[in-house]
């Protein structure tokens, strides 16, 4: 008598295409959720950023009353900044003894900076008040928009009439540049937080960096 047959086992069968779809309909609406909280949290950071810009602004009315009483304060400042000094020529220097205020705005988490420069009546330009402003998307290196105020040279003073060496930092408000997102991003995250370690006045943080290579 010969043995019985044995039963043929089926192999592994996976999911079928309508557990799939199941199951990517589960996704999709966990993941509609985790959109809504990351938008709700894009807004209230917006909300709370905007809240203690306003908190800011008198105490940087503040900081600018006193690097007023300091001779040249910005144009040291972007002097001691690597990529910021490459833009300033030695006549800036006496351009910079007119400006009487810096201003710098970050809007929307840093996609939209604004730099503006206060000028006293000088020999070299006409405007008093100088801006430049750049907008970018959000995760985009690339600028969306760039304008800026222009620049209106007194005779002789415009660089370009100086010879092909010839530059200003003043020229950045004069027209678009490849560099313009860089030097905004230099400004803001190098100098306008903490301007006096940019100037190089800050005792106490120097005396921190000598403690610690004395230890």
């Amino acid at each position: 008598m010969s043995a019985p047959a044995t039963k043929k086992q089926k192999p592994n069968e996976g999911p079928s295409d309508e557990e799939v779809m199941k199951q990517c309909e589960s996704l999709k609406q966990v993941q509609d959720k985790l959109d809504k909280v990351n938008e709700e949290m894009d807004t209230k950071i917006l909300e709370l950023s905007e809240h203690y810009s306003q908190k800011k602004k008198p105490l940087f009315a503040k900081r600018n009353e006193a690097i007023k009483a300091i001779p040249n304060f910005w144009f040291t400042a972007f002097s001691n900044h690597q990529e910021l000094a490459l833009l300033l020529s030695d006549e800036d220097e006496q351009l910079f003894t007119h400006l009487t205020n810096l201003n710098f705005e970050e809007e929307k988490s840093g996609l939209k900076l604004k730099l503006t420069m206060t000028f006293s009546p000088n020999e070299f330009f006409n405007e008093t008040t100088l801006w430049k402003e750049v907008i970018t998307s959000d995760g985009s290196p690339e600028p969306d928009q760039i304008s800026q105020s222009g620049v209106t040279w007194k005779k002789g003073q415009d660089p370009t009439s100086k010879g092909e060496e010839a530059h200003s930092f003043v020229q950045m408000f004069q027209q678009q540049n490849e560099d313009d997102v860089d030097v905004m991003v230099a400004i803001k995250e190098d100098v306008w937080p903490n301007p006096l370690t940019a100037y190089g006045g800050d005792e106490d943080e120097e005396a921190e960096e000598e403690e610690v290579e004395e230890e």
